[in-house]
């Protein structure tokens, strides 16, 4: 048991070290689900905020000034990401659960035009793409803190605004709330709970996964990269309303497609690993908040594009019971 306990902390207190890096599309990768067995008429609302201020430019896998990589068309100067969640999830029974969410983005750019010099600012928001998941627990142990192992496949809608502008010309299709495409995400998670430690009001609990993000063909046939998540995270209740989180991701990008648009592709693409620390704090039972900050400690990028030195994500959980639709023996 000490061992575990050991391993949960070291991955708690690892992700303070400070870093900066860029926070790939200027969404966090942080995954502040409790992944803990489906219990048949369990409802999650879920309403979350990020911060993403991607200020310094990046060459590769070292900070760079504005334009030291030349682009034929802008140079990035910075973006800031403000994003509002609202995720509902379901679990219809023991094995079977369903979620939905829907993003507001707010979002301010800058580049400077490479022809004219000109500094160009967007500023602007919309609401994003609906996605609509399914999970199912292809695995479960019987026992109490036995592994579970949970398969999920979700479709992302074009919902989201495509028109954003300035007074001038419309913003890059990568900055715009919506993609205008369908894609498809599929993901597996294992999920265990530790023993539970002495005096300690919840048990700690294991997760790790990973998912693959594939996009189409969206607006004037841009294609934004598919996305590779690998996360492995911790929980440790330390208190009667505070619990330790960590989680640890690895994203890998690939470039984009510039379909009918002029976009120069080859600025896009990379790979990263995050360290995330995090507090989940329980008003009551039911009713939690949780905070992360992170830190990403290694980037790779292809030729040059904007990072951030660290990334916020704060939200309210609120779980409680509704009717069920299935039973113990549903598969």
């Amino acid at each position: 048991m000490f061992r575990r306990f050991s391993l949960i902390i070291a991955v708690f207190f690892a992700a303070v070290r400070p870093a900066a890096a860029s926070c790939g599309s200027g969404s966090c990768s942080v995954d502040p689900i409790v992944h803990e067995p489906s219990e048949a008429g369990r409802m999650r609302l879920d309403l979350s905020f990020q911060y993403v201020d991607q200020g310094t430019p990046r060459v590769h896998d070292h900070r760079a000034n504005v334009g030291e990589e030349p682009n034929p068309d802008h140079d990035e100067v910075r973006t800031i990401n403000r994003m509002w969640n609202a995720r509902l999830d379901y679990d219809v029974s023991p094995r079977w659960g369903v979620g939905i969410s829907l993003p507001l983005l707010a979002r301010s750019h800058d580049h400077i035009d490479t022809a004219s010099g000109d500094l160009n600012r967007w500023r602007f928001t919309g609401v994003g793409d609906l996605t609509v998941e399914g999970r199912w627990a292809a695995w479960r142990g019987d026992g109490p803190g036995s592994p579970a192992v949970t398969l999920t496949l979700a479709g992302k809608f074009p919902t989201g605004r495509t028109g954003a502008h300035n007074e001038t010309a419309a913003a890059e299709v990568p900055l715009q709330p919506g993609s205008g495409s369908y894609d498809a995400i599929g993901g597996v998670v294992w999920s265990r709970d530790l023993p539970k430690l002495a005096d300690a009001p919840r048990v700690p609990s294991l997760f790790a996964g990973a998912s693959y993000h594939k996009n189409n063909p969206g607006s004037r046939g841009y294609v934004i990269g598919d996305t590779f998540d690998g996360r492995a995270g911790a929980t440790v209740p330390v208190w009667t309303r505070l619990d330790l989180m960590g989680q640890a991701d690895w994203r890998v990008r690939r470039r984009d497609q510039a379909g009918e648009t002029p976009e120069d592709v080859s600025f896009t693409g990379g790979q990263s690993l995050h360290l995330s620390p995090g507090l989940r704090w329980h008003w009551r039972e039911g009713l939690s908040t949780y905070l992360f900050v992170q830190l990403p400690v290694y980037q790779y990028v292809n030729r040059e594009q904007l990072s951030s030195d660290a990334n916020w994500h704060l939200g309210l959980t609120w779980e409680f019971s509704a009717p069920a639709l299935g039973s113990a023996r549903d598969f």
